[in-house]
């Protein structure tokens, strides 16, 4: 009987461990945790759907505004002068091209209708 009064006296259960108030606390902390890591989840979800769609918009304002192309461009080359490449990123086209005083690449605003830059490569003999 006296093992009964003090297992009672102190809070525990016959043969516990812990004490009902050390349980109590030992719940709310589970289910806070659970709440907390369902939440978690939740944000690394919804960031992921946010930038997957978030990119899709960002591709199309950068091609929006300014992607009004000029109607007619010119490239003024160098007499003689035949293109080996070109490449296209955003509004800029560039032209790669042999002439017989050399070879250059020629970087053309397509927006504007105007050369941005022109580099001649100086062969040395």
């Amino acid at each position: 009987m006296a093992d009964l009064d003090s297992s009672t006296a102190t809070g525990k259960a016959p043969g516990a461990l812990l004490t009902d108030a050390q349980i109590r606390k030992l719940r709310i902390a589970v289910i806070v945790m659970s709440l907390m890591l369902v939440a978690g989840v939740a944000t690394v979800i919804a960031r992921i759907v946010y930038l997957a769609n978030r990119g899709s918009e960002q591709a199309t304002v950068s091609r929006g505004a300014d992607a009004v192309l000029a109607p007619e461009s010119r490239l003024a080359l160098p007499a003689g002068a035949t293109v080996k490449s070109t490449s296209l990123a955003g509004n800029r086209l560039t032209a790669h091209y042999t002439s017989p005083k050399g070879e250059g690449v020629l970087i053309h605003d397509l927006v504007t209708g105007k050369t941005v830059s022109h580099v001649r490569f100086d062969v040395s003999p």
